[in-house]
């Protein structure tokens, strides 16, 4: 299988036999990877589970975000239009988890609601949670709503586990998320359950990590080659020595600069000043780059930032509610 067959294809059908069969084929391997309590509503993977997937990726990625057009208009080699296939099939099943992370919060949330000060009522066909000593009206958010409010908590630091875990992240430790849903409620007066919904799909977008974030040719698409996994192997071991090693305050430093979080919102969360922040944030930069920084290559940095991260984030939830 050429490009140049693929793209003749792509012009005359735009998704023709040759494309479904490697979008499916590259769908069932990638998938397995990734445990399916997770990214499968719990059900074992399977043809039909994985021909499911496909057809998401193609609807929602392919064709609903012309992802297609661009991977044709990117790809000079195969190589490089199979790495940007990978990409969005791993970005469909990444969606998948987040709509789960959400229902898991969700969850969290209707008890926290049930608490002081809050107020858990239904109106309608719609759950709402207020102040419990205020009255509020009972108005919908638009769009620009949604996205102000979400920014408005954005400060509040996300636990990460890595995507092929199969232990389900609390993303928000119960204290964090206690507070987010103070200040969505003291912002609106009154969220409904489905837009709290949709405030959470907001912040949960860009789960990933933003600093020493790797670009889309990163992304590879081959079998790992003995040597790859025994490389590997040794960078796990690297990073959870690096992250046993590190105290809780300097966990949630590199935690919440890995979500683009000022020095000052840490500083405050820490009980400290945002110069003490900013002198032990230097601190452990330095460390992370002398001690792992032949980790953070153009291959495995993604991969590494994920291990790390998700050893940080358990470490604190083993430590807080």
């Amino acid at each position: 299988m050429t490009l140049e067959v693929l793209r003749e294809e792509y012009q005359a059908a735009r998704i023709g036999p040759r494309i479904w069969g490697l979008v499916y084929e590259m769908t069932g391997r990638i998938a397995r990877s990734y445990p399916p309590a997770v990214y499968n509503d719990g059900a074992m993977w399977s043809d039909d589970s994985v021909e499911d997937l496909a057809q998401q990726v193609v609807l929602d990625r392919l064709l609903g975000e012309a992802q297609l057009e661009y991977i044709f208009d990117q790809a000079m080699s195969m190589e490089s239009w199979r790495r940007l296939m990978t990409f969005q099939i791993r970005r469909t099943l990444s969606h998948r988890r987040r709509k789960t992370v959400v229902d898991r919060l969700l969850a969290r949330v209707r008890k926290l609601a049930q608490t002081d000060p809050f107020r858990l009522h239904a109106a309608g066909r719609s759950i709402w949670i207020s102040h419990r000593e205020r009255e509020v009206s009972l108005v919908d958010l638009d769009d620009s709503r949604i996205t102000y409010v979400a920014d408005s908590v954005r400060h509040i630091p996300q636990l990460i586990a890595s995507p092929r875990s199969s232990r389900a992240s609390m993303i928000y430790t119960t204290a964090d998320l206690r507070s987010l849903l103070e200040l969505v409620v003291e912002e609106v007066g009154a969220v409904s359950e489905r837009d709290l919904a949709r405030i959470l799909e907001v912040l949960l977008t860009s789960w990933l990590p933003t600093f020493l974030q790797t670009p889309e040719r990163d992304f590879s698409s081959d079998e790992p080659t003995p040597e790859e996994m025994a490389e590997d192997a040794e960078m796990g071991t690297a990073i959870r020595a690096f992250a046993d090693g590190l105290s809780d305050t300097e966990r949630w430093i590199l935690l919440g600069k890995s979500q683009g979080i000022a020095d000052g919102e840490i500083a405050a969360r820490l009980g400290r000043s945002r110069p003490w922040v900013a002198e032990r944030k230097h601190r452990v930069l330095d460390r992370l780059g002398t001690e792992l920084g032949s980790w953070f290559d153009e291959d495995r940095r993604l991969l590494a930032m994920e291990s790390l991260l998700g050893l940080i984030s358990a470490a604190l939830e083993d430590t807080t509610e």
